[in-house]
C-alpha cells in the first residue's frame, strides 16, 4: 500500500458487512470480489503500475430494500468514517493522484454524502448501479471530484423513482443527461452486481479510470 502509485477504494452498498465480505459463491457479490477483479484489471492494462484496491466495508449497511435503503441516514452515519480512511490514506501512501473511489449502489449515496467535504487534488468518483446521490445535479458535488456513472440496461436499479421527497429517496439519475456526470458504458455486464465481470466495458473503465488512463475510457452510445 504504502509504494502504490494508484489506490482505488471500493465502496459498497446494501446487504455487505464483514459476513459478506467475501463470498466462495457468486464472489462478484462481494467487495473483496469487486476489488480483485479491479486489481487484476488495472494490472492487465498497466503491469507496470503499482496498484492496491481497497474493499471498505468500514459502515453498516442497509439490508435488503427495507426503509433504510431509502434514506440517508446510514450514509450520514458512513460519511465521517470514509473520510478518516481517506484521510488515513494521504498519511500512509502516497499515490500520484487521490484515491478513486467506487461507489456501488447504496455506496454511492455514500459517496454523494462525501464529495462535498474533498479538497485539494480532484477525486474520480465512479458511480454504478446508483439510486441517487443525494443531489439532483454533479454540481451540488462540489469542485473537489470528477463524477462518472454507469448502469447497465437489465439493472433493476433502474426501475427504483428518482426522487427524493420528504427524506424518502436521494435525488436525481446520475445517468441522466441532465445531471451532469459523465455516463461510461457497462456493455457486457448483467443485472445489478454485473459491473466487474471479466471482459466487460464497465470493469475496462473502472481500472482505466483508476489508473488514469481517460483516453481508453468508453463511453455510452444510444
Amino acid at each position: 500500500m504504502a509504494s502504490a502509485q494508484r489506490v482505488s477504494v471500493i465502496v459498497p452498498g446494501s446487504d455487505t458487512d464483514l459476513g459478506h465480505f467475501d463470498r466462495s459463491v457468486d464472489p462478484l457479490r462481494s467487495p473483496a470480489g469487486m476489488a480483485r477483479a479491479l486489481r487484476a484489471e488495472e494490472q492487465r492494462q498497466s503491469p507496470g503500475t503499482r496498484t492496491a484496491v481497497i474493499a471498505w466495508t468500514g459502515y453498516v449497511t442497509p439490508v435488503g430494500l427495507g426503509p433504510d435503503a431509502v434514506t440517508s441516514r446510514l450514509a450520514n452515519a458512513a460519511a465521517p468514517r470514509l473520510l478518516r480512511l481517506l484521510d488515513g490514506l494521504k498519511l500512509t501512501s502516497s499515490p500520484v493522484a487521490p484515491p478513486a473511489l467506487l461507489c456501488h449502489s447504496y455506496g454511492s449515496v455514500v459517496c454523494g454524502t462525501i464529495a462535498p467535504e474533498l479538497r485539494g487534488p480532484t477525486t474520480d468518483m465512479v458511480v454504478l448501479g446508483s439510486p441517487g446521490m443525494g443531489v439532483q445535479s454533479a454540481a451540488e458535488l462540489g469542485t473537489g471530484v470528477h463524477v462518472w456513472a454507469t448502469r447497465n440496461p437489465t439493472d433493476w436499479i433502474g426501475d427504483v423513482p428518482y426522487l427524493e421527497v420528504g427524506g424518502l429517496g436521494h435525488g436525481a439519475d446520475p445517468t441522466s443527461a441532465d445531471f451532469g456526470a459523465e455516463e461510461i458504458s457497462s456493455a457486457g455486464a448483467a443485472g445489478h452486481v454485473g459491473y466487474f465481470t471479466d471482459g466487460t466495458a464497465s470493469l475496462h473503465n473502472f481500472a482505466a479510470i483508476a489508473l488514469g488512463g481517460y483516453q481508453s475510457v468508453t463511453y455510452r452510445t444510444n
